[in-house]
């Protein structure tokens, strides 16, 4: 029986994009579907509960649809297979016992303090990812989340397999995209950035070489060289967590990921007056105007003055 990872992946990508579509109620029924395989959602699935919470009158939704899927899902499961809920946890627990049920974090650390390493990265996840909660689903940063919290779930769950790691394809992609950004950005950013694109690289150039060497060598004699293109596996999920997350704290140290106009480098409200000799000065109009156009700009001065076109338009001068 072939894996059904890829299925998952691609309900789980599908319940992304109607979130970003604002199909909340078809969101939340995909995301139900893709439970089948549930150690893919173990940290989405939370996360975007809280996600909704914040603004509930909007999203409540997902949530409503997401809860009536898995019921329906569990209850025809149950109709055409009695019984199958405890034969399921059964299985989970025997899971460990035929296969390597171990994470990532179990292989870099004892089992007992595993289990608090593991602790710390979904609550360090959440907290960088807490201010998120009210960004609309179309925003790059509720997107930056769910990389996040996709890349932190292939860290934690009890698995090695590639196939695993399509849930760090959000990730990746964003990387890529920002990657003019991070260049750009703090010596932890790049570094960061530079190790997940050698561990990617790796698995591609290893693979390539054992294809070529196999037009010449005995497949035989290349056998024990399969594993080469899988070395980085364990340490990639850790690197794109990494970055992920320097992405996310830069925002919090100043640096705009986006390359918004830091804010601080200009006051949140400027005096009229300021603001009428600044449209003056620029447009090149001579302080003796007439009574009416003195009162249009005195009028134009006050309206920038109270909000955020104050920013816009001497942000507007500096450049």
């Amino acid at each position: 029986m072939q894996n059904l990872s890829l299925i998952a992946a691609a309900f789980l990508a599908l319940s992304v994009l109607l979130l970003t579509s604002q199909h909340l109620l078809l969101a939340g029924i995909f995301l139900a579907v893709s439970t089948f395989k549930p150690q893919f959602t173990i940290v989405l699935i939370p996360w975007l509960v809280l996600w909704a919470a914040n603004d509930w009158r909007r999203r409540q939704s997902l949530v409503w649809s997401f809860l009536a899927s898995m019921l329906l899902l569990i209850g025809v499961g149950e109709w055409l297979v009695p019984g199958w809920i405890s034969n399921f946890i059964r299985i989970v627990h025997a899971y460990k016992q035929y296969t390597f049920g171990h994470s990532l974090i179990d292989v870099w650390f004892p089992a007992p303090l595993g289990q608090l390493v593991t602790a710390v990265l979904l609550l360090a996840a959440l907290a960088l990812c807490w201010h998120r909660r009210s960004s609309p689903a179309s925003s790059p940063r509720f997107f930056l989340a769910i990389a996040l919290m996709l890349a932190a779930t292939v860290t934690i769950i009890p698995t090695l397999a590639p196939h695993a790691q399509l849930l760090l394809v959000p990730g990746l992609l964003y990387l890529y995209c920002n990657r003019a950004v991070i260049l750009r950005s703090r010596k932890l950013v790049r570094l960061a950035f530079v190790a997940v694109c050698l561990l990617v690289a790796w698995q591609w150039v290893a693979a390539a070489g054992l294809a070529f060497a196999a037009m010449t060598i005995p497949e035989n004699a290349l056998l024990r060289w399969w594993t080469v293109p899988l070395y980085p596996s364990p340490l990639l999920p850790l690197a794109v967590s990494l970055a992920l997350s320097c992405l996310i704290g830069i925002e919090g140290w100043g640096t705009s990921v986006g390359q918004r106009l830091d804010s601080a480098q200009l006051p949140k409200k400027l005096p009229s007056s300021a603001i009428l000799q600044g449209i003056m000065a620029k447009n090149k109009i001579s302080p003796q105007c007439s009574s009416t156009q003195s009162a249009f700009l005195e009028a134009l001065g006050l309206y920038c003055a109270s909000g955020p076109l104050s920013h816009s338009y001497f942000g507007g001068m500096e450049q």
